[in-house]
């Protein structure tokens, strides 16, 4: 159960849309919600094993691949989904009710209106509206492609929300210790986004001297563009 002030329950619908479609995905299952004025409590499945970041020092590289190998899987079924049907007109990036774009970066903005383009999408990531608009916003805003396809995107790929459990028990031909995936938690940022947000949002959320390097190496090999940065 997770408890709790400001609890974000919008993503759920996307997120069971997600999972009934894509059978091999390991994830939580929300099984309902209650609310009490401002706090939010949500029964959800509990996944078995340890998060990623408090093991992943520890695992040699065969190790290492597998767990990348397990999370493709996931990753290509995730992002071979379109998104479900939205109640509003040119609705089509992003998620949550109603369904917005969000970038939570540096701090959390949120889209004033539906963005159904890339060029909507290139206008928002470079739009502050507390900010004056200046000519080399413009022109980094000219050097953004438009041409990006859009995926469904988990949006937060970051070690500590990756669960998984060695095995201690061997076969005879296997001389490392089995590291089975067994989920992945927080589904709030799940949403429609272009092809190369994954890997915007792991690159952005793992910094150099964490010790997770070699996971966003790995990452780089995973289907989605990174064409595109901002």
């Amino acid at each position: 159960m997770k408890a709790g002030c400001g609890i974000d329950i919008d993503h759920i619908p996307m997120m069971n849309y997600i999972q009934t479609r894509v059978p091999r995905l390991r994830a939580p299952h929300i099984h309902g919600v209650l609310q009490d004025g401002r706090r939010s409590f949500v029964f959800m499945t509990r996944i078995k094993g340890e998060p990623l970041d408090r093991v992943w020092k520890t695992l040699d590289n065969s190790q290492k691949e597998s767990i990348k190998e397990q999370l493709e899987i996931m990753f290509s079924g995730i992002r071979s989904l379109t998104p479900p049907p939205s109640d509003e007109p040119h609705a089509l990036l992003g998620g949550g009710i109603p369904r917005r774009c969000r970038d939570a970066r540096r701090h959390v903005r949120v889209a004033e209106k539906p963005i159904e383009s890339m060029v909507e999408f290139n206008l928002f990531l470079t739009t502050d509206p507390h900010r004056t608009e200046t000519g080399r916003l413009k022109m980094i805003r000219s050097f953004l492609s438009s041409d990006h396809k859009f995926v469904m995107t988990y949006g937060d790929l970051h070690p500590r929300n990756i669960m998984v459990i060695t095995s201690n028990i061997l076969p005879s031909d296997v001389f490392t210790p089995l590291v089975k995936v067994t989920g992945l938690l927080d589904w709030e940022m799940c949403s429609y986004y272009p092809d190369y947000w994954e890997y915007v949002k792991i690159s952005h959320t793992i910094h150099p001297g964490d010790g997770f390097d070699d996971l966003v190496e790995l990452s780089t090999s995973f289907d989605w563009s990174m064409a595109q940065g901002v």
